[in-house]
């Protein structure tokens, strides 16, 4: 689905709960016009969503990663880059404006820029799950595995209780053949989802494991 962006509450909104009028979206809360900010994040799923994208990204990789793909010139977003640009030059620690930033580069597929904001706002402020949840979401697109661990067991910190986060460690540790560890998080998000969905998916992935390592 869709999200967006609104300057005055500073936060996103996805398209469902904004205002529609004449094909533009705005705030349900201050009614300012949204900012387009792509797609939201795709909830990770095992083995066939990866293997699907090795198919489609061969050459994928930390390498490839230019920041020249997919660049949107849109005047409104590019104000909002210099505004925050001024209010880091004011407050070098504004963390709002740092994230942002992020999330304008994560937009444009600028990952180099993203990762670097990112980095500096759990630098300043290491609980800040939302940066260290994109940090992880790049990391697991570009395949740089264990710095995803990294900052998903930071996350079971700061976020014990949130099964996402031990569902996306379950596929990076399964990724990496560490089958005890995936089939601890898959437990661990089971035993936490709300999602019926999700649960019977769980179901599979903990049975494959438990299949593969008796055949070890």
């Amino acid at each position: 689905m869709p999200t967006y962006f609104c300057r005055k509450c500073n936060k996103q909104i996805n398209q469902k709960d904004s205002i529609e009028f004449k094909n533009n979206y705005f705030c349900p809360v201050c009614k300012n016009r949204l900012s387009y900010f792509g797609r939201e994040p795709c909830r990770l799923s095992p083995q066939q969503v990866f293997d699907f994208y090795d198919k489609k990204m061969p050459n994928a990789g930390k390498a490839g990663l230019t920041g020249k793909q997919g660049i949107y010139y849109n005047p409104e977003i590019n104000t909002m880059i210099l505004e925050c640009q001024d209010a880091l030059k004011i407050n070098p620690k504004n963390i709002k404006a740092l994230f942002t930033l992020a999330k304008i580069y994560q937009t444009r597929k600028d990952f180099p820029k993203t990762v670097e904001t990112l980095l500096k706002i759990v630098e300043l402020e290491p609980g800040h799950k939302e940066a260290s949840q994109n940090l992880a979401d790049i990391f697991l697109e570009t395949k740089q595995y264990n710095l995803a661990i990294d900052q998903l067991e930071q996350l079971k910190i700061f976020d014990s209780s949130n099964y996402l986060v031990y569902y996306n460690l379950g596929i990076v540790y399964y990724k990496i053949k560490d089958l005890s560890l995936a089939l601890n998080n898959f437990l661990s998000a089971y035993d936490l989802c709300k999602d019926e969905n999700l649960k019977e998916e769980l179901q599979i992935n903990i049975k494959t494991i438990n299949q593969e390592m008796n055949n070890q």
